[in-house]
């Protein structure tokens, strides 16, 4: 698969599996993915800013801090709305649905 196609297929799994705002996902599943997601960002050097807060949310998942997570899962949405905002094509608007879906999902995590 194309590097390309390999982050579309990414963002489209991610924004279905956070789409929901409800937490149905584990937290080993959420490791895995966010370890997908740290792989593919060091490969994009537009997106290098997010890699740093995806490993603090995946030490935080792996270490079971769900206020952590919850936490982080909001910073991750405000700093991927700036990332869509540069960002050209149909990145755009899968990145700003991505980061509408991660608070969502972490206002779901509140409740």
């Amino acid at each position: 698969m194309a590097h390309r196609e390999k982050i579309d297929t990414m963002l489209e799994d991610t924004n279905d599996s956070l789409g929901g705002g409800a937490p149905s996902t584990t937290p080993d599943e959420g490791v895995n993915l966010v370890e997908d997601w740290i792989v593919i960002l060091r490969t994009q050097p537009e997106w290098a800013t997010l890699v740093a807060p995806l490993e603090q949310l995946r030490d935080a998942l792996d270490g079971g801090d769900m206020v952590a997570v919850q936490l982080l899962l909001r910073d991750l949405a405000n700093q991927t709305e700036v990332v869509a905002q540069n960002a050209t094509g149909s990145y755009r608007q899968h990145l700003a649905d991505l980061a509408t879906n991660l608070k969502d999902f972490s206002r779901a995590m509140a409740k």
